[in-house]
């Protein structure tokens, strides 16, 4: 999902995303340019979720625990990936 504001060049896409799986990587959402991506781990998880690139892991992500947020730069959304260790936990993302 995408919103485009009057006057501007800028696109935000936003979305959640949840890991049916435990230990099962995936992207946070379909390949979209940006510049910047903010991360917020879902206010209900029980456990930390992990952010990273394709081999992302709970020994190799940033974790994040329940309603923690984190912002980098990033140049495509399939770039991102999210990894649990309780099954139906996630995220939500707001990128630009």
């Amino acid at each position: 999902m995408h919103q485009t504001f009057p006057g501007t060049r800028s696109v935000i896409y936003n979305g959640k995303k949840t890991i049916s799986a435990n230990g099962t990587q995936e992207i946070i959402a379909a390949a979209q340019s940006v510049s910047q991506i903010t991360i917020r781990a879902l206010a209900g998880n029980t456990n930390p979720v992990f952010i990273g690139d394709a081999d992302v892991s709970a020994t190799t992500g940033l974790a994040l625990a329940a309603g923690e947020t984190v912002t980098f730069p990033v140049g495509n959304l399939a770039d991102v990936w999210v990894d649990v260790t309780t099954n139906g936990e996630g995220v939500t993302f707001l990128a630009s």
